[in-house]
């Protein structure tokens, strides 16, 4: 895991962990959390059929028994990767439940680790599970290397600190989370799920007024967000965005994507051609 929160602030270099040094309160905050998922109706039954299939393997030994044997290995071998394999098998049903629930940014926020996503991406997150599962295993998978270099070979962990080895590989996907977050959102390009054409846009947009049902606008807001992320060319979602959601003419998006009217009006055609294709069976 990385350093203890000191005066230098949570992006100063590593430091060896330890409880008398900072890492205690996180800890603490991770454990509650963990302590809490049996009694939290929330969690789903996938969610929480895996979290109990993952404890089995804990339940096998003690920590300190598991970590002192995989130490005379060197922390490799067949042994230690079972090892950190059941780590991720129990992380991973963690995660995906805070970033379903969005409960991952309060928590990040409680260990001073605070990252920030709009409303809509968050919608989207809790809705699709392709994404929530990308953004999981990321996590898990920085989370595991940490966990090695400063758990493991670097002894933070310690059978006196008084959490469990999943208590504080838990606590490495918190911090790791924010870090891969941002990665994974510049990754996603436009991050708000608009339509293709003004019928597409939610019902808010079209209506002119506020009276629209706010069920009725989460649902059309997901089918635009499928239908946006179906077309390829970068610059034509971006003007597809502008004329369904800003209203603007074809002209006004093409000026600001820096295409000519009868550019953008070709991409768009090109598009259509290759939805239809797609749609008889042929090939593009």
């Amino acid at each position: 895991m990385p350093g203890a929160e000191r005066g230098a602030g949570p992006e100063s270099p590593p430091a060896r962990q330890q409880p008398g040094n900072g890492l205690a309160p996180l800890l603490a905050v991770v454990d509650r959390l963990l302590a809490d998922l049996d009694e939290d109706e929330d969690l789903a039954a996938d969610e929480r059929h895996e979290v109990h299939q993952a404890e089995l393997y804990w339940r096998l030994s003690s920590d300190e028994a598991l970590v002192n044997g995989l130490r005379a290995q060197g922390f490799a071998g067949a042994e230690y990767q079972l090892f950190r394999a059941e780590l991720a098998a129990y992380g991973l049903p963690v995660m995906r439940s805070w970033i379903r629930r969005t409960l991952i940014f309060k928590h990040c926020a409680t260990i001073r680790r605070p990252v920030t996503a709009t409303e809509l991406l968050k919608r989207r997150l809790a809705e699709c599970a392709d994404d929530r599962f990308e953004l999981a295993a990321e996590t898990v998978a920085e989370a595991l290397r940490l966990f090695h270099r400063f758990a493991m070979v670097g002894g933070a962990w310690s059978p006196d600190g008084g959490a469990s080895l999943r208590t504080f590989f838990v606590g490495a996907c918190l911090r790791s989370f924010p870090t891969v977050f941002r990665r994974w959102r510049a990754e996603q390009g436009v991050d708000t799920p608009f339509g293709l054409t003004a019928d597409d846009a939610p019902p808010s947009q079209n209506s002119g007024t506020s009276s629209a049902n706010p069920a009725d606008q989460v649902v059309a807001e997901q089918e635009a967000l499928h239908k946006l992320r179906s077309i390829k060319n970068d610059t034509a979602r971006e003007a597809v965005t502008r004329v369904a959601f800003l209203g603007e003419t074809h002209a006004e998006a093409a000026k600001v994507v820096g295409l000519t009217e009868r550019q953008l009006e070709g991409r768009l055609y090109r598009e259509r051609q290759r939805k239809q294709v797609r749609r008889t069976g042929g090939s593009a």
